[in-house]
């Protein structure tokens, strides 16, 4: 049983939670207090304090759900999502990035974490350096 089948049957279905084994009741312990936490946040920390056993957990948040109609909205917390990082099209040599990684001494993780916070400045140092690599191989 995945975790939000067995909040469900927690909250809903209270006659098939009773028919749960010992280990699909404890499965989820951690998320069930979890989830809990965000409404009870000193009952969550006292069965983590008491190192209350996993199926005295789950008993205690199913005896809290039983005053519920249905599952309430804070189960269902949203996440955060990670913004995607565009990658940069930067239209310059690799080996000119290359170059400028060596002369600064810098890994390529500093160099996009650079590229984040002065982007035009380095793309500009960047054309420049590419601008006088061009001129400098046309003179031989």
């Amino acid at each position: 049983m995945e975790l939000f089948d067995f909040i469900n049957t927690i909250f809903n279905k209270k006659d098939q939670y009773e028919d749960l084994s010992y280990g699909e009741k404890t499965k989820h312990v951690f998320m069930v207090n979890r989830f809990f936490s965000i409404k009870y946040p000193q009952q969550a920390e006292l069965f983590n304090r008491m190192n209350t056993p996993p199926l005295g957990v789950i008993e205690s948040w199913r005896l809290v759900a039983n005053s519920f109609n249905r599952t309430p909205g804070w189960i269902f917390t949203k996440t955060k999502r990670a913004e995607k990082q565009k990658k940069k099209n930067l239209n310059v040599d690799p080996d000119i990035i290359k170059k400028y990684l060596e002369l600064n001494n810098i890994g390529y993780r500093e160099f996009e974490e650079a590229l984040k916070y002065e982007e035009e400045k380095i793309i500009k140092i960047l054309k420049s350096m590419e601008k006088a690599y061009n001129v400098f191989n046309k003179k031989k």
